[in-house]
This record gives structure tokens, C-alpha cells and sequence, in this order.
């Protein structure tokens, strides 16, 4: 206890200081203590959670948010950052081994501006976990930061050499160079220096050629050769041509052919044959070419350099070298089919319409060209008959028609026409209805077209749920494509409350959300209840309390009574002010008694509201008819 009161004496002079300045009113530091005090206890237990932790930071952080405002310097001035950064360091204390904690830790130190700290921070995290790639990418970042390659350099290269088999450290040197190369080009504009290629061309002295090497991008090459030189696999190379691919700058068209240049250097792979090596040297052809007919072009280069590898002399026969070759360019084949996007073509217009007719086209082509396959092998004249058998030609050009609507239409009946046989698409359909609001400009009338899209797509959802007509695997219908296809929608589109709202209640609604048996963890509609909770809850302030208070009154309605309980102190303890407390207390009192927006069904719970609720002292009784709680302070 000493300890406890040795922590809010600390504090004391800041709590003055934010009397004085008009932040907080005696009220208000009364409650703050009491909380404070609450939270030490926590703290102070033989066996503290680490959530006990986060919760009282969380708290800390909230009452930093209410005192920014416009006043005059003084000793409160960082004084609540100062106490959340004392809370991290005793929960890494007791916590050594938990890295998120430590890179919890980490990112709020970046976000106050404590550069020194976060410094400090990464050393010892680093000390305690050598061989944790997350936390050699955040200390490089922060020497960047910095203005410090070198340093990041070090880094990368000592977590390499610890973490041996780690792709990923690899990538990130790789955008470190990039990013540093990007730096120095800007940098020398600045001063005046434009090494262009014509000016270098004639130079002779070896700084102006040093620069010209490094503009070129002569670091990541080296960087690149020593990747696929450590981890000589097809995946550090499919890893490091991805990075290469999604980083924004001028010399991937340099690198990127350098790469494959390596690749036939590397034959024997661990991970490959050398079928499969020539396959993937083949598309060097298609890596930096557009859609168009660059494009094209550059696929039928890519066939023939991998036809006439499978090409073979009688004398060969079926060695195993033609086998190899044949496997490899039968799976180049098939993803690049796969990857067909062009929506005139009849075959993948069917491929919409009809998702199962695919996998059985690709079954049919994988078997007609497996080695295994009694000879001769197919033509491709029988290829492109056996095409046409799983197409289906169609002269319906409604979906033009309603794409060019679509474009068109700004004013008055937007609604209607963007909705247009809404009931004959499928759900991906409709997402991508909802992307193409996104490309339009910005304004409220469109955001409020796409909540309207985004509501349709989780109604119709559901009703294909409902739908006796309906196979029971259909990808709407089982919990684990329900679950991804919602959180899709949520995460990507990042709608206004009333979407989450929607989408909770339309889940609760189903006979398996009310089953008190239905499992907890894995792919069930308690699952997707708690992924929709969460996600409403991290959306805004307001959202955390509403969301909040529709899970528990869920979890009141499937018996889960000390769950609901325990959410609803947890949330109590956020309250920054006692306005907020006595409303949160007053809408739980609705939602226990049943007449609350948030909850359904029978359930009755009474509160104690004079004295202060704590989340650790709690008691339930328990009858056939009802449920009745109190909370004790």
C-alpha cells in the first residue's frame, strides 16, 4: 500500500497545476485519484495482468487527450505522457517476454515525439530478443528516422546474421536501400547536383562515379545478389520481385530485370526444379509490361521461350529433364488463365457467371497435361475445344449498359440505377459496385450512396443465409466465408457506425448467434459477433461505448452474465467525467431491464449507483425466472 500512495503523492503537483489551469475541475481530480488509486491496487497484486496494465495506460491516455488545450506551458505540460511512459516500463518489467508489449511500447513513444526514448527502448527490447524480426525493422526505421543508414545498415545486417533463415529482413533491406536512394536523389537536387545520365556519361573522377553507380541502384543490386545468395529458394525470389514490384520508385525498371538476370544462376533451387526456374525466368517478359499489347506480346515471347524448353528429339523420349520442363510450363500456363481479367473475353465472362465451371476446367487441363497421362499429348487444337465446352457465348451486354449508367448518372434516382439488378449479382459483384464509388469524386452525396451499397451487400448476405434454395456450403453461408467477406467490407471501406450496427444485428438475429452452446473460438456466428465488435468498437469514441453495450447485451441474452458484467466495468472505468459515468450507468440500467435499443429478451439486472462500480469486487445471483446482479465498490 505504501507503494500506492508513494505514486499518488507524485502526482499531486501536476494534479494542482491542472486544477489551477482550469483543466479539471476538484470534481473531476477527486475522480481522477480514485481511479488512479483503483488501478495502482491492480498493479500491486501478487499476479498483475498485463491487460490490468493497458487498461490503466489506455485510461492515462484519455486524460491526456482532454487536457490538450491552448494553454501556457507549465509543470502538467507532459506530465500525463510522463506517467503513461512510467506504466510501460513497469509492465515490460514484469512482462520481459511479450514483444507486442514492447512494441506497444514503442509506437507511443513515436507518436509523442520521444525520439532519445524510443531509442532506449528498441536497445533493450532488442538485448531481450535477439532473434524478433518486428523489432529489427522498427530500430532500422527509427535510425532512418534519424538520418541514420549506417546505423540502420548495422542493424538489418546483425538481425541477418541471427535470424539466417528470415526472407522478410531481406525485403526490408531491400526498401531500406530503395528509400535511401530516393533519399540522395532529392537530396542532390536540392543542392544543385543532377547527375543526369548525360552529364555522367563523360566524367571521369570517381566520386561522379560513385554517384552514378549508387543513383543506379549498384547498393540494392549487391543487396539482392546476397539474398538470393543466403536463401537460394524460389520464394526469396517470388519475395524479393514483389518488393521490388510494390515500391514506388524509377529503378525497378533497372532492378527488376537485373534479378532475373541472377535467377538462371541459381539452378537447383531448394525449392525448385529447373523446370520450374525456366518458367519463372520465362516471365521476365510480362514483369514490367502493362495490360495492352505490350502485354500480349510479352506473354507470347514468355510461351515460346518455354515451348521450345519442352521441346524434345525422339532420342530423348520421355526423360525425366521433358517432364520437368512439360509440369512447369502446364502451371505456367494455368496461372496465367487464371490471371485473365479481361471482361469481353467469353471465358471469363462465364467464369463470373458460373465460379464452378473454372475448377472443373483447370481440373480437366491439369489431368490432360499431367506426365502421368497416356500419350499422345493433347493438341492445343484440343485445348481450345475443350475451352469452348466449358464456355457459354452470350450476346448480353446489360452489364455494359449498367456500367456506362452508372457513369453517367449524378442527380436525382442515383440510387435506383446503381442498385439495378441488384438481386442477380453476386456478393463480389457487389464489392465491386462499391470500389467504383470510390473512384468517383468525393462528395456527401456519394459517401451516402456507398453506406447505402455496403448496407444491401450485408442484407443480401444474410438473406442468401435464409434462402432454403441455397447449397449449405455456399460461400455467404458458412460462418468462415460469412466472417471474411464482413470483415472485408468493414476494414476496407471503414463505413459510419450505422453499418456496424447493421451488420451486428443482422448476425444476432440468426438462430446460431442465440445458442449458448454455439463455441467461442473458431469459425462460428459467436465468432463473427466478436470480429464485428471489435471492429465497431476501435471505430470512434462513441462507437466503443455502442458497441460495447450490444455485446453485452448479447452476452446477456446467451447467459453470459459475468462477461457482460465485467465489459461494461471495463468500460465504466473510460468514463472521463462523472456526466459520462452516471449515462453509461443509466443506459446499462435500460439494457439489463430489457427496454434498452441494444437488447432483447428477459434478463434483469440491478445496480448499486451510489456506490462506484469496480471490476474486480463482484457478485451474482442466479434463478430459474431471472438474473439479478450488484455491483460493489
Amino acid at each position: 500500500m505504501e507503494r500506492v500512495q508513494y505514486s499518488l503523492e507524485a502526482s499531486l503537483p501536476e494534479l494542482k497545476d491542472l486544477q489551477a489551469n482550469g483543466i479539471f475541475s476538484p470534481m473531476e481530480i477527486k475522480e481522477i485519484i480514485k481511479r488512479r488509486t483503483n488501478y495502482e491496487l491492480q498493479l500491486i497484486r501478487r499476479q498483475p495482468r498485463k491487460k490490468d496494465f493497458l487498461d490503466y495506460i489506455e485510461y492515462e491516455m484519455a486524460l491526456e487527450r482532454l487536457r490538450h488545450t491552448p494553454l501556457p506551458h507549465s509543470l502538467s505540460s507532459h506530465s500525463l505522457v510522463q506517467k503513461q511512459f512510467s506504466i510501460f516500463e513497469r509492465a515490460t518489467r514484469k512482462f520481459k517476454g511479450d514483444v507486442r508489449l514492447w512494441v506497444q511500447y514503442i509506437d507511443v513513444a513515436k507518436k509523442e515525439g520521444a525520439g532519445n526514448l524510443v531509442g532506449r527502448i528498441v536497445a533493450k527490447a532488442l538485448k531481450l530478443h535477439p532473434s524478433s524480426i518486428p523489432l529489427y525493422i522498427l530500430a532500422a526505421q527509427h535510425e532512418l528516422d534519424q538520418s541514420l543508414p549506417s546505423a540502420a545498415r548495422n542493424l538489418l545486417q546483425r538481425g541477418i546474421r541471427i535470424n539466417n533463415t528470415s526472407i522478410d529482413l531481406w525485403c526490408e533491406y531491400v526498401k531500406m536501400e530503395l528509400g535511401w536512394c530516393e533519399f540522395l536523389k532529392r537530396r542532390w537536387e536540392t543542392l544543385g547536383i543532377r547527375p543526369t545520365e548525360d552529364s555522367l556519361e563523360d566524367t571521369t573522377s570517381d566520386a561522379d562515379s560513385a554517384r552514378k553507380d549508387v543513383l543506379n541502384g549498384a547498393i540494392v543490386k549487391e543487396v539482392l545478389s546476397n539474398a538470393l545468395q543466403a536463401l537460394p529458394a524460389l520464394k526469396t525470389f517470388d519475395a524479393l520481385l514483389q518488393t521490388l514490384q510494390n515500391y514506388p520508385t524509377p529503378l525497378s525498371k533497372s532492378l527488376i530485370p537485373f534479378l532475373f538476370e541472377l535467377l538462371p544462376h541459381y539452378q537447383g533451387l531448394k525449392d525448385a526444379s529447373n523446370g520450374q526456374i525456366r518458367a519463372r525466368y520465362a516471365t521476365r517478359h510480362l514483369s514490367t509490361l502493362p495490360e495492352g499489347k505490350a502485354f500480349v506480346e510479352g506473354l507470347k515471347l514468355a510461351n515460346e521461350e518455354l515451348v521450345a524448353s519442352c521441346s524434345r528429339s525422339p532420342e530423348e523420349g520421355e526423360s525425366p529433364e521433358v517432364v520437368d520442363s512439360l509440369t512447369a510450363y502446364a502451371e505456367f500456363v494455368t496461372k496465367q488463365w487464371e490471371t485473365i481479367t479481361e471482361g469481353n473475353l467469353p471465358l471469363p465472362r462465364n467464369q463470373m457467371q458460373n465460379p464452378g465451371r473454372d475448377a472443373v476446367f483447370s481440373a480437366h487441363l491439369r489431368i490432360l497435361l499431367d506426365p502421368t497421362h497416356p500419350q499422345p499429348l493433347p493438341t492445343a487444337r484440343k485445348i481450345c475445344k475443350l475451352a469452348r465446352q466449358y464456355s457459354v457465348a452470350s450476346t448480353n451486354n446489360l452489364r455494359d449498359v449498367s456500367r456506362l449508367a452508372r457513369s453517367q448518372c449524378t442527380g436525382e434516382g442515383i440510387e435506383s440505377v446503381w442498385t439495378w439488378g441488384w438481386d442477380q449479382l453476386t456478393t463480389l459483384e457487389r464489392e465491386t459496385l462499391i470500389k467504383e464509388t470510390l473512384l468517383l469524386p468525393s462528395n456527401t452525396k456519394m459517401a451516402h450512396l456507398r453506406e447505402i451499397l455496403t448496407l444491401r451487400t450485408l442484407s443480401s448476405i444474410y438473406h442468401t443465409i435464409t434462402d432454403a434454395s441455397v447449397q449449405s456450403n455456399t460461400l455467404e453461408v458458412t460462418a468462415k466465408g460469412r466472417r471474411q467477406t464482413i470483415t472485408r467490407l468493414l476494414q476496407t471501406y471503414v463505413p459510419s457506425p450505422e453499418v456496424y450496427r447493421h451488420a451486428f444485428d443482422l448476425e444476432r438475429n440468426l438462430p446460431a448467434a442465440a445458442d449458448p452452446k454455439s463455441p467461442k473460438n473458431g469459425e462460428s456466428s459467436s465468432h463473427i459477433l466478436e470480429t464485428i465488435y471489435l471492429l465497431w468498437r476501435d471505430h470512434s469514441l462513441q462507437s466503443k461505448e455502442d458497441a460495447t453495450f450490444a455485446y453485452a447485451a448479447h452476452m446477456l441474452e446467451i447467459g453470459s452474465v459475468g462477461e457482460a458484467t465485467r465489459m461494461f466495468n471495463n468500460l465504466l472505468s473510460t468514463a472521463t467525467s462523472l456526466e459520462a459515468r452516471e449515462g453509461m450507468e443509466k443506459r446499462w440500467k435500460g439494457v439489463v431491464d430489457g427496454k434498452g435499443p441494444d437488447t432483447t429478451g428477459d434478463s434483469r439486472m440491478e445496480i448499486d449507483a451510489d456506490s462506484p462500480s469496480n471490476q474486480n469486487h463482484s457478485s451474482a445471483e442466479e434463478s430459474d425466472d431471472d438474473v439479478e446482479f450488484v455491483v460493489v465498490g
